[in-house]
């Protein structure tokens, strides 16, 4: 399956027990997958690809995955699945107000889910990587969805999967622990910071030095 394929709902892991009725197939975690030593690139071990495809199963089967990400780990679903991303609120007792991330297999794909107002080249320069961009929604995003593995094990009977990267980023930097950099550009000429995140200064610089963009009121 090519990556871009999948679109995926991403929540993040937070502290707290789920609530009750979760995710599709029962009560218990399908499995545990170790990711290869040193977290290489997917091209560089075959362990890689096996994480990609038994991922894969478990979102088109409307699971939930626990999955690593530039920052922390996350749980995952299909952002078209509607009932597999009510699980993901159920699962977090996640007030519904509160919106969801996507992942993208490609940053291409964005013009498809999103209304880009910004110079593809700006979306390069921040992706992938450590910042979620907020835009608005396309037609197609559906509509149901926003109208560190042993760091939630509690959550871990009621994931059909979880991706085990190991640590992510310096364990010993408290920095890396405060997920990504959440921009909004959704107006033209401007941007906003929702949450300052681990890569704030370098998204900062690349906003106003190299593309011009001013502040707006956060």
């Amino acid at each position: 399956m090519r990556r871009a394929a999948v679109v995926a709902a991403l929540a993040r892991v937070a502290e707290g027990g789920p609530g009750p009725g979760f995710g599709p197939g029962g009560s218990g975690c399908g499995a545990r997958l170790l990711l290869p030593p040193g977290r290489a690139r997917p091209s560089d071990h075959t362990g890689w690809g096996e994480a990609v495809a038994a991922t894969a199963r478990a979102l088109l089967s409307g699971g939930l995955v626990a999955v690593p990400t530039d920052t922390v780990y996350g749980v995952a679903c299909l952002a078209q699945d509607t009932g597999a991303v009510q699980s993901i609120y159920r699962l977090k007792g996640r007030d519904g107000g509160k919106p969801l991330a996507i992942c993208l297999g490609d940053v291409e794909n964005i013009h498809r889910y999103c209304q880009v107002n910004v110079p593809h080249e700006l979306l390069q320069d921040l992706l992938p990587g450590p910042v979620t961009l907020v835009l608005k929604r396309s037609e197609e995003l559906n509509k149901d969805l926003n109208p560190f593995t042993s760091e939630f094990q509690d959550l871990w009977p009621h994931l059909s999967l979880i991706i085990d990267g190991g640590p992510i980023g310096d364990v010993q930097s408290p920095e890396c622990r405060l997920g990504s950099t959440v921009v909004d550009l959704s107006v033209p000429g401007k941007f906003s910071i929702i949450r300052p995140g681990c890569a704030l200064t370098s998204t900062v610089e690349i906003l106003r030095q190299k593309y011009g963009l001013i502040p707006g009121s956060s």
